[in-house]
């Protein structure tokens, strides 16, 4: 091999070509003619996989293995994804050709054309995306690289779906988008817009979904028309890409509400993928990969990222660790302290260090032979950002003037631990446990609890505790025998999962981590609909919910079937209500019946770019809030603290300000009849026939 133009480095093989024959400088180059390199990083790699089903058994298998479709633990993906990120297109092939020397393309498309993935799957296939487009804009000599970019392009094109492109950070939508192709680019027969008595009018839809335009609004007229709908199958015939732009409009809209309908759409788009020409797909004039780049953020609920390990979450210790036993991760030799935190991730480590500092209460319960065995409880929550972390000191001042000092706080940014580490204890309290933000969190941090034998009581932070539930929940956990309780809703038949109590059983565990990594590979899944729908293999213990449906997939609903706890309701109507803040919510009774009040501030979106964020808001019911005050700050931002340091007298009693907001979600009877739990009535055989009302 020899040197290429200045600014790329030496390289061998087909990667050394690449290396040599594109140069941003339009140098001379001299193309490399060795046979191909070596293989480095990438044969005999670990292979991940973007669906996570298992096919070699007899039937199919879901694993819940967590992949790292981000690259976070690949350093030198993890920098270049992060270089990416922080520039803008144009630079994107400098990034790729800052790092070219540690990759090697020659393994990866010898490992897709074995029907594998490489590690890093999109990574590899954002730099052959980014190259192609390089390699096409030389226009001083023809680019030999061209067809095997393409190659391997197609190939990982067709085992990734439009939903995975959809969660990842690698922007992939945009640099499929920025590929403008001749001659597919300014194809009249591809744009449809020449088409004699159209089915639909293909050029107004195609408009509707302009960077200028209103997709929305624009195309639901065309969407939804009488003679698409009438004959959807003649309009997939008359303009492919035209029917694949509606079957995105509606992906987005179930991603948006109903996750149930997303798959029955995004196979539309992965069928074109994997039978089309790539460059075909990528380069007609409809924007698909443009508009998926544009509401990607507004229909992502998390990434593809984790604050814990997936042998954690599985429930393993690393091997060094199994062979000893831990008295703290950070007790202890300074030297096996920090051996044992390379180890395990850091919210790992805290939430050990939690459970061995003894927050978690002990109690004394009857196993299901009647034996007595002693357990430990702990409530736990998550909070960060500014609006919430002020009140971390109040929250926790009045669980423990109820009685609840066994209380563990998930503190997902700086100004959160910052402000845990300032109560009482500090740190070594092991009160708090360090995280990032996302809404996966919600489960991870259970799930690590009940791993180590910890029965765990989840609180939303939007929560004012009134009295202690603790003897009340495990007398009706042992009394009914069930694993797990959840709270429900006044007026319909859902679940919601603000509230919940976790027994540790292998059962739940085992139930919660299949409910946990299906969530996280699919982004667009609400966290309330995922824990509702795997729950539908056991009904309640007194049949009175619904359980959602978040996939029509075959898959999910033939052979995704985890072993569901026994599991029963909180109480809805006064023990354990929710504010009035929708038409569902609400409560009825005694105050002093009533032990945690769910006054449902903003709403569970963790990604504040979400489409839903601030739905409960425009909802048309205050829950309490009055003259512009918050009811967040009604509950936690009272000038008298004794409204939080002291339970002596009831909170409500001491407040009126308070007590009007508790009262003010009262309301005079339950409906007879639950409204059903659902966004959508779905037509699963006619997909051109869906409508906003079913």
């Amino acid at each position: 091999c020899v040197e290429g133009s200045p600014g790329r480095p030496r390289g061998c093989g087909w990667g050394g070509q690449l290396r040599a024959g594109m140069s941003p400088s339009r140098g001379s180059t001299s193309r490399c003619t060795a046979p191909m390199a070596p293989l480095l990083w990438l044969v005999g790699g670990p292979l991940f996989t973007a669906a996570t089903w298992d096919f070699h058994g007899e039937l199919p298998r879901w694993v819940p293995d967590f992949p790292d479709l981000d690259c976070l633990g690949s350093s030198v993906w993890d920098d270049m994804r992060q270089q990416v990120e922080s520039s803008q297109p144009e630079k994107w092939a400098d990034a790729i050709w800052a790092r070219f020397d540690l990759l090697d393309f020659g393994g990866a498309r010898e490992i897709v054309q074995d029907l594998r993935k490489p590690e890093c799957h999109l990574g590899v296939l954002f730099v052959a995306v980014v190259l192609y487009g390089a390699c096409l804009g030389e226009a001083a000599q023809p680019c030999a690289e061209e067809e095997p970019l393409s190659e391997l392009a197609q190939g990982l094109l067709r085992m990734i779906s439009v939903e995975t492109l959809l969660g990842t950070r690698w922007p992939l939508l945009a640099a499929l988008d920025g590929l403008k192709l001749a001659p597919y680019a300014d194809s009249a027969e591809l744009s449809c817009r020449g088409v004699q008595n159209p089915i639909i009018d293909w050029g107004a839809l195609q408009d509707a979904f302009a960077p200028g335009g209103d997709w929305f609004v624009d195309g639901r007229r065309l969407v939804y028309g009488r003679a698409f709908q009438a004959n959807w199958l003649s309009a997939l015939d008359e303009c492919t890409y035209g029917f694949a732009m509606v079957a995105l409009w509606k992906m987005v809209i179930c991603a948006e509400t109903q996750a149930e309908c997303v798959s029955q759409y995004s196979i539309l788009v992965d069928d074109m993928v994997k039978h089309n020409d790539w460059r075909e797909v990528v380069g007609n004039p409809w924007p698909m990969f443009g508009f998926l780049a544009r509401v990607q953020k507004g229909v992502t609920r998390h990434g593809y990222k984790l604050d814990f390990t997936v042998s954690e979450l599985q429930g393993q210790l690393p091997a060094s660790l199994r062979a000893r036993p831990l008295v703290g991760i950070d007790a202890g030799s300074a030297a096996a302290a920090g051996a044992a935190r390379d180890e395990v991730s850091e919210s790992y480590a805290d939430v050990v260090d939690t459970v061995l500092s003894g927050l978690p209460k002990a109690y004394l319960a009857a196993a299901l032979s009647g034996a007595p065995e002693v357990r430990h409880l702990l409530y736990i929550t998550m909070v960060f950002g500014p609006r919430y972390v002020p009140y971390i000191p109040r929250f926790v001042a009045r669980a423990e003037a109820v009685g609840i000092p066994n209380l563990a706080l998930f503190c997902l940014d700086a100004a959160a631990l910052e402000v845990c580490a300032s109560l009482p204890g500090g740190l070594a309290s092991g009160r708090c446990i360090r995280g990032t933000p996302s809404i996966l969190n919600k489960f991870t941090l259970p799930l690590a609890f009940l791993h180590l034998g910890v029965d765990v009581f989840w609180l939303d932070f939007d929560v004012f505790i009134l009295r202690d539930p603790t003897q009340l929940v495990l007398d009706m956990a042992q009394s009914r025998q069930v694993d797990l309780l959840v709270s429900g809703s006044f007026a319909d038949d859902c679940i919601c999962s603000g509230l919940v109590f976790f027994r540790a059983t292998k059962v739940l565990s085992d139930w919660l981590l299949a409910l946990l990594s299906w969530m996280y590979e699919h982004v667009y899944t609400h966290d309330q609909q995922a824990f509702s729908a795997f729950l539908a293999g056991r009904p309640d213990e007194d049949n009175a919910t619904t359980p959602e449906r978040i996939s029509a997939q075959k898959h999910f609903r033939l052979y995704l079937k985890p072993e569901v706890p026994r599991w029963a309701l909180l109480d809805p109507v006064v023990e354990f209500p929710s504010a009035r803040v929708l038409n569902t919510t609400g409560w009825m009774g005694n105050l002093e019946d009533m032990y945690i009040f769910h006054f449902l501030h903003g709403d569970s979106e963790v990604n504040r770019a979400h489409s839903a964020y601030g739905w409960n808001a425009a909802s048309g019911y205050s829950g309490g809030a009055v003259g512009g005050r918050a009811v967040l700050d009604i509950f936690y931002g009272q000038k008298d603290d004794r409204v939080y340091s002291e339970a002596g007298v009831p909170s409500y009693e001491r407040c009126p300000e308070l007590r009007d907001a508790l009262l003010a979600s009262r309301r005079p009877e339950r409906p007879a009849e639950m409204l059903h739990c659902g966004v959508l009535q779905l037509n699963e055989y006619s997909p051109g026939r869906m409508s906003a009302d079913g």
